[in-house]
């Protein structure tokens, strides 16, 4: 009863564990994908569910042990008697004693049908077995099939000039029409970007395309005039991604900055990310950059947590960070106090940022204004203004041009 009872906590913790980290890593996506965790987040899982599956394992062993040894006990009792009362008896007994086995074969039906039915079950999930073994298979090939392409990769120059994009069009699997039509950019490095535009004009789009997790239908994109597919794998390592809602762990401050299950992270980096992202404060509270944020970051502000985003950004000394609606749902004090963080970074870090508020992208250097997949106009802020009326509707909305 005492195993069972262990074997019990150990399935609902290790169960509850893989369910939270699953749910963590979803929310957190593109970060994880871009820092090249994926590995680490699979060797997390799996650890777990091995646990949950051998506490499983007890529980069921421990469930039948008592039944059939009770059954074996009780066959072997009714035999016991039987020829006892045979030797003793006589016929009779003998007799008797029949009769009793015989009621004791009926009892073993259920037993034997028992079995029956784990081994009829057992070998019809063979095939599903075989087709989880053969998918885990080809995903090892994969990886090992990546890995080998990061390891033939051009390096990355390391003071990059300028990010190009030249006729970028992309089209989802099986859609008939192009989501993005024709886009041409150049950013140069060190300078603010801001892509505007309604709802369904394509700027998530475009930013996976920057970010690296898709790939143009047709076009090209380029760092330096080299090929992005030529350095796709250390490109996603300095690329900086801030969503709108960022995940956090139910781990440590630097855990969360530095994106990781473990220790393995540098604490010198954690405290200049958090300086950077203006949240020197969180090193002094309690236990420091050990200090836990809670289930969901339940322990910081808003504007915290879309600050301890920025700070996982850095972590990786980014060539680019990427701000899709960072700050849409804060409120606007908040949402200045993190514009004004952020601009201490200018010609540091290069900034493409998706907005909503226009407020916020003001001062950019380029003002890119994406509608049905196609720049109707880029440029400095009021050149985007004198470019496109509908923006120059909501810029005088917003109270930003006369």
């Amino acid at each position: 009863n005492r195993r069972a009872k262990l074997a019990g906590e150990h399935n609902r913790r290790y169960a509850y564990r893989v369910a939270t980290i699953m749910t963590e890593m979803v929310d957190a996506l593109k970060e994880v994908t871009l820092r090249g965790k994926l590995d680490e987040v699979a060797t997390v899982i799996s650890s777990n569910r091995a646990r949950a599956t051998r506490a499983r394992a007890n529980m069921s062993f421990l469930g039948i042990v008592p039944k059939y040894a009770f059954e074996v006990a009780l066959i072997g009792g009714f035999l016991l008697i039987g020829g006892t009362s045979y030797l003793i008896g006589g016929s009779a007994a003998a007799v008797g004693s029949v009769t009793l086995f015989a009621a004791t074969g009926f009892r073993m039906i259920p037993a034997m049908n028992g079995v029956q039915g784990a081994v009829t079950n057992a070998s019809a999930n063979l095939f599903f077995a075989r087709d989880v073994i053969t998918q885990l298979t080809a995903s090892r090939a994969r990886v090992s099939e990546e890995s080998i392409q990061v390891a033939d990769e051009l390096p990355l120059p390391p003071n990059p000039r300028l990010l190009e994009l030249k006729d970028v069009a992309f089209k989802y699997p099986g859609a008939d029409n192009e989501v993005l039509k024709g886009l041409s950019l150049r950013v140069p490095f060190g300078t603010s970007l801001a892509i505007v535009g309604p709802s369904g004009a394509g700027k998530s789009t475009l930013i996976d395309i920057l970010l690296g997790l898709s790939t143009p239908t047709s076009g090209a994109m380029s760092i330096d005039g080299v090929p992005l597919s030529e350095v796709m794998g250390q490109w996603r390592s300095r690329v900086g991604y801030v969503p709108q809602r960022v995940a956090l762990f139910d781990a440590s401050i630097a855990q969360n900055v530095a994106l990781t299950w473990g220790d393995d992270y540098d604490a010198d980096r954690v405290k200049q990310s958090l300086e950077r992202a203006r949240l020197g404060d969180l090193i002094l509270r309690g236990s420091g950059i050990a200090e836990p944020v809670g289930e969901r970051g339940q322990s910081v502000s808003g504007g915290q947590q879309q600050r301890l985003g920025i700070a996982r950004a850095l972590y990786s000394d980014p060539f680019v960070m990427v701000m899709d609606e960072a700050t849409s749902a804060l409120d606007t004090a908040t949402e200045n106090r993190i514009t004004e963080s952020l601009r201490e970074l200018h010609g540091e870090v290069t900034f493409i940022t998706v907005a909503h508020r226009l407020a916020t992208v003001r001062d950019y250097d380029q003002v890119c204004y994406l509608d049905q997949g196609r720049i109707l106009g880029s440029g400095t802020f009021d050149e985007v203004v004198a470019q496109v009326p509908d923006f120059r509707v909501q810029a005088t909305l917003a109270g930003l041009v006369d």
